[in-house]
């Protein structure tokens, strides 16, 4: 280690969601030169994921539970995963901070995610620099601040009530709104949650929306203009996309064990171009039995098909629907997303609208169908179709012959022609901003020396 360079941690909840662009991200921050810890929970750091498979500086675990369990349809009980959270994790990041302080690179900086608002208060008390990186659209973000400013007429009258304008975007209605906002009576919790998250947000020094600016240049703008931080740098997720880090393989850190890579490639090699649609939902939502079994009506669209089912899960598709779809349809416990994504079969993605899997689609260039159910998913999905123009809305609760309409709504005719020159013109950008010397490239840099300056 090079004493000069400084070191930064990086931690995160552990869940997909996050835990891939956070990768991601400290992977980028250590191709700059900057020593870089990423810092996980011990169930989810086995033997095949050590600092050398991430070509990170180290790695570090920490013995916690996730706190995963099922409730109420729902993977994860999320408030309840924090608060167990942060009653250990305070402890075991001071004794890391602590240990570092002695280390030939002590830590000068913290990146975290924003709603362990501890983080940032472990980082006052030993002075180094703390930055929140969202996981989410920069919309949501600026949702959450003026929530927190009481700024929405909540709770909303009826579905169709406006409720907020903001630059360059359509008008939100409740129904658009991430549902940690629009319906407070089902998430209390949460919706406290955020409220912290956001007034200790306003006391840090860094925010890091995970984007890229000419997707949310305007809102951008704008919310920089209004909240007291010193560094607002748009970053993207994409960063396979760049030649600095070809022809790295290793990149992401899959919670799920990937043995179908290569079963799900081979079978994509062996189907016609833009005839395949790739259906994934997701690693926390589970759809109840009524709405599965109307999107399984895929298998009379007349196209063929890969859907991700978590095998925990599979035993709820329709009876005989796996033996239905031998040799016209794949259906598999775990995919290589942006791979899948990226091949020239795929015509269409039916998605969450994770924003994750937002930003991928976009990457590639693949029409969506926007099926948003929680959180941010629901504004994601709005933005997809009625801002990017890049795919079709697809509401719950779902029937057959809606779905089978939106399926040809974005393969067949005109629409589905304008939608593939928007997807196209979206992945151009997306190429552009995180090319080397690019905007991401560029903020990801200053992020690093706005750290490293502030011991020298």
């Amino acid at each position: 280690m090079n004493g000069s360079k400084g070191h930064v941690m990086v931690f995160c909840y552990p869940i997909q969601g996050h835990i891939t662009p956070f990768v991601q991200f400290a992977k980028r921050l250590g191709n700059k030169g900057i020593v870089t810890t990423f810092i996980v929970a011990d169930n989810h750091c086995d033997e095949g994921f050590t600092c050398n498979h991430f070509n990170l500086t180290a790695m570090a675990s920490y013995p916690l539970d996730d706190g995963m369990f099922e409730s109420d349809g729902f993977k994860v009980n999320f408030l309840e995963m924090i608060n167990k959270f942060d009653s250990g994790a305070n402890d075991e990041v001071t004794r890391m901070l602590d240990e570092y302080k002695i280390a030939i690179d002590p830590a000068k900086g913290l990146i975290h995610s924003p709603f362990l608002c501890f983080l940032s208060d472990i980082a006052r008390n030993f002075q180094i620099y703390a930055v929140a990186m969202f996981t989410q659209p920069w919309l949501g973000v600026a949702g959450y601040y003026h929530l927190n400013r009481s700024a929405y007429d909540l709770p909303a009258s009826h579905d169709c009530h406006t409720l907020a304008s903001f630059p360059s975007m359509p008008v939100l209605c409740a129904n658009d709104l991430p549902s940690f906002v629009s319906n407070l009576s089902c998430y209390p919790s949460l919706h406290e949650l955020i409220i912290e998250q956001m007034s200790n947000l306003e006391r840090g020094t860094g925010i890091l929306p995970n984007t890229f600016g000419n997707l949310e240049e305007k809102v951008l703008k704008w919310m920089a203009q209004l909240w007291p931080v010193s560094l607002i740098a748009p970053l993207a997720p994409m960063f396979r996309m760049s030649k600095a880090l070809q022809p790295d393989k290793s990149y992401d850190m899959d919670c799920a064990t990937p043995r179908n890579a290569d079963n799900c490639m081979e079978w994509l090699n062996s189907e016609p171009g833009d005839s395949v649609v790739y259906l994934s939902f997701g690693t926390i939502v589970n759809l109840c039995q009524k709405q599965l079994n109307e999107i399984a009506g895929l298998i009379n669209c007349g196209r063929p098909f890969i859907w991700a089912v978590r095998e925990e899960d599979q035993h709820t598709l329709p009876e005989g629907f796996l033996e239905e779809i031998k040799g016209r349809a794949l259906v598999v416990g775990w995919g290589p997303q942006e791979k899948i994504l990226a091949h020239g079969a795929v015509a269409c993605f039916v998605t969450h609208c994770g924003w994750n899997s937002s930003l991928e689609l976009l990457a590639a260039g693949v029409p969506a169908i926007a099926y948003g159910k929680l959180g941010d998913q629901i504004t994601n999905a709005k933005f997809l179709t009625d801002v990017y123009g890049v795919g079709v809305r697809l509401r719950a609760p779902v029937t057959r012959e809606e779905f089978l309409i939106c399926v040809e709504e974005v393969t067949e005719g005109e629409k589905a022609e304008r939608i593939r020159e928007r997807s196209s013109e979206m992945k151009r950008a997306a190429t552009e901003a995180v090319a080397e010397g690019g905007p991401s490239d560029k903020n990801i840099q200053a992020i690093g020396d706005e750290i490293m300056a502030i011991h020298e």
